[in-house]
């Protein structure tokens, strides 16, 4: 793997030197005029290429070192100091957002406070011995906020906006860390290549080799000492700058809370004399789930009008369950029921409906010719119970045949009746 990396890099480099040699030498006279390029147009691709071409080295020489490939430059006392800047930050950012997110919920509770009072409000009526107590536990609410706006104000002048401008000092280190780590790559890059030319002896490249080498490290040296001097410098100064915070912190809070204290006095006086203890004896008002009228139905009735019988009505599993539990929490107020503990009376069973038969009109009078037929006078209503080969057809009583060409015959559909013509 590694020699098909230093392959690949060997192309790259002939690559961008091709690149770099047409984009900074001067251009033939044919492309001369058809060139669109402006010297800072070939400064940019140039410039472009440059870093392009870096970054793939730099990318190169990571997974080389990764894998165990190349020399790795290793400071063990910078990479300590990496990880507990790391952990510093990271505490910073979340008591900075921990505080916005601390105002955001005083805010929350003051508009909370608001709307609970107003609704209070509007539950009573003027007559009502509270009213005036609920219509000042509105306007308390209001001194309230304004004790939450001043708590707001303090806490974003001298503690929320500073932690935010010192966060400006974290994010400095760690973009400095970055730049850290690319020139150390750099400087293990070039250090890699001039010990390849000592190596294979190519004394006309090693000059060149060393300067970019000494550059490179001179680099790397400035701003890893630089780190390792701001870094430790940074987390002991967190008691300097996190003590100031930490007392506005608890002066605000407590002068909040001091103010809301004094606000509501009046108000407690107002409603000391009740006792909060009858909220959970309070009675049931209305009638109980299972004498409910909405789960019987009468059945009979006796001749003042009174219910005789009933008999329930099913309900879901569920209502039977609520209706349970709210019987055992609040005692019923309904008057108790005289048949209480009685098996409920079965009504007689129905009789069954007979099934609908077809009926037919007479159009004319019909005098019997036959002892087993039957007479009939013109507009007769007779009831058919079926029809014979021989085109009579039977009646309801006695089931004596009748010519059917002497009716129009009626027909029942879905309640609505329709009449046809026999033909």
């Amino acid at each position: 793997l590694a020699e098909d990396l230093r392959r690949f890099e060997n192309v790259l480099k002939s690559f961008f030197t091709f690149c770099c040699c047409f984009f900074s030498t001067s251009e033939p006279p044919e492309f001369t005029a058809m060139s669109s390029f402006s010297d800072k147009s070939k400064a940019t691709a140039s410039d472009f290429l440059s870093a392009t071409k870096k970054g793939f080295f730099r990318t190169t020489q990571k997974i080389k070192q990764s894998l165990g490939k190349a020399e790795q430059t290793i400071d063990i006392s910078y990479n300590q100091e990496v990880d507990r800047f790391r952990a510093h930050y990271k505490a910073v950012k979340r008591i900075n957002k921990n505080s916005i997110k601390l105002l955001e919920c005083y805010r929350d509770l003051s508009v909370a406070q608001a709307n609970v009072a107003e609704d209070f409000y509007n539950l009573y009526e003027s007559k009502h011995a509270l009213y005036n107590a609920a219509l000042k536990t509105q306007d308390t609410m209001k001194f309230v906020d304004n004790a939450r706006i001043q708590l707001d104000e303090q806490m974003r002048k001298d503690f929320v906006d500073p932690t935010s401008k010192y966060l400006g000092q974290f994010k400095d280190i760690k973009n400095r860390i970055a730049a850290n780590e690319v020139r150390r790559i750099d400087m293990d890059r070039y250090n890699e290549d001039l010990r390849s030319l000592q190596k294979n002896s190519v004394g006309h490249k090693i000059p060149m080799a060393e300067t970019k080498y000494k550059i490179a490290k001179a680099n790397y040296t400035a701003l890893n000492t630089e780190l390792l001097r701001d870094m430790p410098a940074l987390y002991e100064d967190r008691d300097k700058f996190f003590d100031p915070c930490m007392a506005t912190y608890v002066t605000a809070t407590a002068e909040y809370h001091r103010q809301s204290a004094k606000t509501t006095a009046d108000a407690i006086s107002v409603i000391a004399h009740i006792d909060r203890g009858m909220v959970h004896d309070h009675p049931r008002v209305v009638v109980s789930t299972e004498l409910s009228a909405v789960h019987h139905l009468v059945t009979a009735v006796n001749e003042d009008g009174s219910a005789a019988s009933s008999s329930s009505v099913g309900r879901p599993v569920s209502a039977e369950v609520s209706s349970v539990s709210a019987a055992s929490s609040y005692p019923s107020a309904a008057p108790a029921n005289p048949n209480a503990g009685r098996p409920m009376p079965t009504p007689a069973p129905r009789p069954a409906a007979s099934p609908r038969l077809p009926q037919a009109k007479a159009l004319f009078d019909f005098t019997p010719s036959e002892a087993n037929e039957l007479g009939f006078g013109a507009g007769d209503i007779l009831t058919i119970h079926r029809k014979t080969a021989t085109n009579h057809t039977k009646r309801a009583a006695d089931t004596s045949p009748f010519p059917s060409e002497y009716f129009s015959f009626c027909f029942k559909h879905r309640g609505k009746q329709a009449s046809t013509d026999h033909q």
